[in-house]
């Protein structure tokens, strides 16, 4: 018996008794959608809009923009996320353009075939939590008590 089976067997068995390791990635105990986030400070493009889907449930809709770069030559990335907000009414639709936010999201590649058979790509961030860092109603440093209340539940 050599001593990496002394070591390492006994401690994959235990992994795999707990359903902790998965054939696909062999070398991680982790869960695949913590490797894949996406952290985003940026402004709102506009109010969100809830959606409803096939299926009957509603989602939120709205986009990110991230400012990179110097001030003169500064540039934005939008972003489009999709939120599974389950409160009623969702706290998402009572923020406004331009609120400063902090997101954590999964990125998801839809891929698709138009009707005459062009293939598309749609990038979207689905949300995980997210945090208001400032509402352009109430300047800075104002009403921290309601930056705490519009939290999103992750």
């Amino acid at each position: 018996m050599t001593f990496s089976s002394c070591i390492c067997r006994p401690a994959l068995s235990r992994f795999t008794r707990l359903g902790a390791l998965s054939v696909s990635r062999p070398f991680s105990a982790s869960a695949s959608s913590q490797l894949a986030r996406i952290t985003l400070v940026g402004r709102l493009a506009a109010t969100p809009e809830l959606q409803g889907t096939s299926t009957g449930s509603e989602i939120v809709r709205y986009a990110v923009g991230h400012d990179t770069g110097p001030a003169d030559r500064r540039t934005t990335t939008w972003f489009k996320v999709v939120a599974f907000d389950q409160t009623k009414p969702p706290r998402l639709m009572q923020l406004e353009k331009g609120t400063l936010v902090y997101l954590e999201g999964e990125p998801n590649l839809h891929k698709y075939q138009t009707d005459d058979g062009n293939p598309h790509h749609k990038f979207n961030i689905v949300q995980r939590s997210l945090i208001v860092l400032r509402n352009p109603t109430h300047p800075a440093g104002e009403g921290a008590a309601a930056t705490e209340a519009e939290h999103s539940a992750e």
